[in-house]
């Protein structure tokens, strides 16, 4: 399949959004031979290597791979490819961005709430802990052992919210269909049946109990 071809929405965000939620409910009332991914086997190492490039203009030609590798292993016959997935929030290529045959929804959520939903998880999950404290770049400005021994890291958080989604809007308000949403905004009625009808010219009802329940999923 040439990936030129294929329509992507892509929901960007710093993570603890509601995006794990986003893809529960859109496979369920999309078409089963659409594509809606959250995570993929590549997943962690775009996170990383995006983080790099974030910092040091390098590795670019590794995130144009990982991205191929996750457009071209997953994308279904319908040329209909979703993604939720925050991991892979900082590589979408350039060419991809400018297609007119790309959406890009930012989600934001307060920085308040995401500094303590991620706190939060990298105490409640173990791989999570090992991520934010072991793996150099697993968030930008984060650095080994400083969620555990940063007694300022909420303030540390509410900076690297600040800083992915000023990246965010920097790198996302090129694409023709950028839109920026709250999370609140997002999860209210109507909203995601909106989008999808608008990019996807599909009818889709939602029902509210869907958008309020809480997933029992995470990610790792």
């Amino acid at each position: 399949m040439n990936e030129s071809e294929i329509k992507k929405i892509f929901f960007v965000s710093t993570g603890r959004c509601g995006t794990t939620r986003i893809a529960e409910i859109l496979r369920k009332h999309l078409p089963s031979n659409f594509t809606v991914l959250h995570q993929t086997s590549y997943s962690r190492r775009a996170n990383i290597v995006g983080n790099i490039f974030y910092h040091f203009s390098i590795g670019r030609i590794w995130a144009d791979w990982l991205f191929d590798r996750i457009i071209e292993g997953n994308a279904a016959s319908e040329n209909v490819f979703i993604s939720t997935d925050p991991l892979i929030s900082m590589i979408i290529p350039d060419k991809v961005i400018s297609s007119p045959d790309t959406v890009i929804i930012h989600v934001k959520r307060d920085a308040n709430g995401f500094a303590r939903s991620m706190y939060n998880f990298t105490r409640k999950k173990k791989k999570s802990f090992i991520a934010h404290n072991f793996i150099p770049f697993w968030q930008p400005h984060l650095w080994p052992l400083e969620n555990v021994a940063c007694k300022s890291v909420f303030d540390k958080y509410k900076f690297i919210h600040f800083k992915k989604n000023e990246f965010f809007e920097k790198k996302y308000q090129k694409n023709c269909n950028y839109q920026c949403l709250t999370m609140e905004k997002l999860f209210s009625p109507h909203t995601l049946a909106q989008l999808i009808n608008n990019f996807l010219d599909l009818d889709i009802v939602i029902p509210e109990s869907d958008l309020w329940k809480k997933t029992n999923q995470s990610i790792p």
